[in-house]
């Protein structure tokens, strides 16, 4: 079964209690005006509005599918949603659909997260894109996929080798940063945008770095849309923060085994991508 909900202006679909009432009051040529249901613009609003739907949709029980090679499958779709593309549907689009249908019917369900179970991280890549997918390997022998990424190769991306295609799909970037300024992240992102080329996008949180002028400014100027996850909320940029923590993790332990900081960066950078289960 399959089910659509109507989130058009999400959080005007949600009352405010009498105390947010008094203070969400606005001025008004017409007087004061009192907001009955949650405005736009309310800073705490994002991380409100997903509480609220994690609590909705807790009891649900959601089947996550994984459907193989799905960079592969989708290149010819993708392809019909780049800039200045002519929509032209032809035989390769439709094989292209209805591969992806047949492919949802008898797509694997995701497994849950078991630490007492063998990892298996395996990456793929083609001309259209990149894809990766963690699996849990059972005492039986068989697998079944826990987490998965795609990514559509850009332009620049498309004429990296296929090693350097196969590398892009599982190397993660970390730069050691003296300051946490906004000039400072600025220019370490610069670095890996000369190699990698222009993101369309950065999620990053509310931090007063990426909050400020010139970090705006900087984005507009390359035209990256900059989305900030909600306040207090990092599981809405949760594969990051995961990525984040890991690499804390392996940093205080490689710091604690007297190596250099330059030093436990590369270890890490180093082992990260090979490491072949979480045992």
């Amino acid at each position: 079964m399959f089910a659509k909900i109507d989130l058009s202006d999400a959080y005007l679909q949600i009352e405010l209690d009498d105390e947010s009432k008094e203070m969400a009051v606005i001025n008004t040529p017409f007087g004061l005006y009192q907001y009955q249901l949650l405005p736009f613009g309310i800073s705490s609003a994002p991380g409100e509005f997903q509480n609220i739907m994690e609590q909705l949709f807790a009891d649900l029980p959601v089947q996550y599918i994984w459907i193989t090679s799905l960079f592969r499958v989708a290149g010819p779709l993708n392809a019909l949603r780049a800039k200045d593309a002519e929509f032209v549907w032809s035989a390769c689009q439709q094989n292209a659909m209805d591969t992806l249908k047949n492919s949802i019917l008898q797509a694997a369900g995701l497994a849950h997260f078991d630490d007492s179970l063998s990892l298996i991280l395996s990456t793929d890549a083609s001309s259209y894109g990149i894809g990766a997918v963690i699996s849990h390997r059972y005492p039986d022998g068989t697998e079944r996929p826990i987490a998965f990424a795609s990514k559509t190769l850009d332009k620049h991306q498309k004429l990296y080798s296929q090693i350097e295609k196969e590398a892009l799909s599982i190397f993660p970037f970390v730069v050691s940063i003296s300051a946490i300024t906004s000039e400072a992240i600025i220019k370490a992102i610069q670095s890996k945008f000369a190699i990698e080329g222009l993101p369309k996008m950065i999620v990053a949180d509310n931090g007063t770095q990426f909050t400020a002028q010139i970090f705006k400014e900087f984005s507009e100027y390359h035209s990256i849309q900059h989305y900030r996850t909600a306040s207090f909320h990092p599981a809405s940029n949760g594969e990051a923060e995961k990525f984040v923590r890991t690499f804390k993790e392996s940093f205080k332990k490689n710091m604690v085994d007297k190596k250099d900081s330059h030093k436990a960066i590369n270890t890490f950078l180093a082992t990260y991508p090979s490491t072949p289960n979480g045992d």
